[in-house]
């Protein structure tokens, strides 16, 4: 079992952790607000004093929805970003993990409570750490924190005790985070370069390809909209746009299924391969390295070289034997026409 107490914690940054925690029965995560964005107000002037304004539950449920909301126009967007969010929500759904936020006080302690079942584990009751970090890719990796860890079963009894008197004060947010996660932080990114917006042209094959999928999609009930854009092709179960994260699982699924059947494994291949592989192919076929870069989308023709193009022997070895058989297969030029020209 894990329980945290935090003032605020980064979902974004939950990818770098949720591995260590999927065997973990039970989380639960009460969370604070940032005084320093919410209100306050002074109500002794002579003492100077300041004391927080408590929310209301209402109040408090859309303050954590700009948070999110706020917090997925600032972070990282990756593949990997999008596996923990996707994880996190997975595990709000499921109830293995819990989601609270404590409204009467401002949090600004830091309690990681980790305790094991006694009848499969019967060696330790469990630890408490205590400090300064926040439940964040930077308050657990990238600031420098002081944390201190009690494994004394008292220590860890009186922190659990604490802590299940607040949580039983706080305010469950669990479907608010899932709904604002899930509707409200979708946004339309723009290439990294000027190069990257472009038009790419296809193949008959593959707009064919494109019209069997267009024919065959499944209209939702209502289309969902981005930054003002809609008529998405791929939709996942949820009616939602498919992002980079569904295809990776894709890959993932087949890599897994082809090397449960056959002895020689496949590596592990991801959509972003795809693009070398296409590269590549389109280099080995002598296209020309101006509109390679073009439909690549890079700004600089050394990526699209020397990056993406992955050609070895199998490769120089035809280019040796096409120029051989090309110079085999041309007409000799006559002694008296090339004295000619030499002439001339």
């Amino acid at each position: 079992f894990f329980d945290v107490l935090v003032g605020y914690f980064r979902t974004s940054g939950f990818f770098k952790m949720y591995e260590a925690m999927a065997d973990v029965e039970k989380i639960r995560i009460l969370v604070g607000l940032n005084v320093d964005k919410y209100t306050v107000k002074i109500i002794d002037k002579a003492n100077n004093e300041i004391a927080y304004d408590k929310l209301t539950t209402k109040e408090a449920k859309e303050a954590i929805d700009n948070d999110i909301v706020t917090e997925f126009e600032k972070s990282e967007t990756s593949a990997a970003v999008e596996q923990g969010v996707r994880t996190f929500i997975d595990w709000l759904k499921s109830g293995k993990l819990e989601l609270r936020m404590y409204v009467d006080a401002p949090i600004h302690a830091k309690v990681y409570i980790m305790r094991k079942d006694m009848n499969k584990t019967p060696d330790t009751y469990g630890s408490v750490i205590t400090g300064s970090s926040n439940f964040s890719e930077a308050g657990l990796q990238n600031n420098l924190e002081f944390n201190v860890e009690l494994k004394d079963s008292r220590d860890v009894k009186f922190a659990l005790e604490k802590f299940e008197e607040l949580w039983a004060q706080s305010v469950p947010i669990t479907d608010e985070y899932i709904e604002a996660v899930e509707k409200k932080t979708y946004k339309i990114v723009e290439p990294k370069t000027e190069s990257g917006v472009r038009q790419v042209p296809m193949t008959e094959e593959v707009a064919e390809c494109f019209k069997r999928i267009i024919q065959n999609r499944v209209t939702p009930k209502k289309e969902p909209m981005i930054d003002g854009y809609v008529g998405f092709i791929f939709l996942d179960k949820d009616g939602r746009p498919m992002v980079a994260m569904h295809w990776e699982k894709y890959f993932q699924h087949i890599c897994q299924k082809y090397n449960s059947i056959y002895k020689v494994q496949m590596p592990k291949v991801t959509p972003h391969v795809c693009r070398h592989t296409f590269c590549s192919r389109m280099a080995s076929a002598r296209m020309n390295p101006k509109t390679l870069q073009y439909i690549m989308g890079h700004s600089d023709i050394g990526v699209t070289l020397n990056v993406y193009t992955h050609l070895g022997f199998d490769e120089a070895s035809e280019e040796i034997n096409r120029i051989a058989k090309e110079k085999k297969e041309q007409p000799a030029i006559k002694d008296e026409k090339l004295t000619k020209l030499k002439v001339v």
